[in-house]
């Protein structure tokens, strides 16, 4: 099947954002969290016989117990130098991705029309076409059908019985399915817009 499109041509910058941030957040997830490094600076300080050591050590310890008490351990995936660079790339990618959208939805939405103008009723006429291939069986049945016995099938009996041949079913089923279906299809036409996150219509001011 023939692609379209490359789907790693948009929000190329999104994605490096999205995957810098999974990285951190791994990495995140590796290192100790505050209380144990705490607790390291704790044994540290009490083992070390460096000056020098002892008040870098010391630093960092009240620096992490003031955060700790204040709960100011956290600290944003993104940069705050950043965090305008990654939305504004957002903005202008999926507008791009929604355009790029909407005219692949167009060009759908022309050739399922032109589908249900042209094929469907051609699909129609050669399902109604082949369910005429019962008929030859029928006539085999009446020609071998004889009136002797009232408990004996009957001639609809017997019709009823006849089993349709795999493209007799695939027409009588095809044309039904096929119109169920262009429902479904019609449905993925609709427009779509760009999506604005709450976060960045807040820092607009709610334009």
């Amino acid at each position: 099947m023939k692609n379209l499109i490359d789907v790693n041509a948009y929000y190329v910058e999104s994605r490096k954002a999205i995957d810098i941030a999974m990285a951190k957040d791994i990495q995140f997830r590796q290192k100790l969290d505050p209380k144990e490094r705490l607790e390291i600076y704790t044994r540290y300080l009490k083992e070390t016989k460096n000056p020098k050591e002892y008040q870098a050590l010391k630093s960092l310890k009240d620096e992490l117990e003031m955060k700790i008490k204040f709960h100011d351990t956290a600290e944003p995936v993104v940069p705050e130098d950043a965090e305008e660079k990654v939305r504004r790339n957002l903005e202008i990618e999926q507008q791009a991705a929604v355009d790029k959208t909407n005219e692949l939805k167009t060009q759908l939405s022309d050739l399922i029309a032109n589908f249900e103008r042209d094929a469907l009723p051609l699909i129609k006429a050669v399902g109604e076409m082949e369910s005429l291939q019962v008929i030859p069986n029928q006539i085999d049945v009446i020609l071998s059908h004889q009136l002797r016995d009232k408990q004996e099938m009957g001639i609809q009996a017997r019709f009823n019985s006849l089993q349709l041949g795999i493209q007799e079913r695939l027409a009588r089923d095809t044309h039904k399915q096929l119109e169920n279906s262009m429902s479904y299809l019609r449905s993925t036409t609709t427009p779509v817009k760009a999506k604005k996150s709450l976060l960045l219509n807040f820092l607009k001011g709610g334009k």
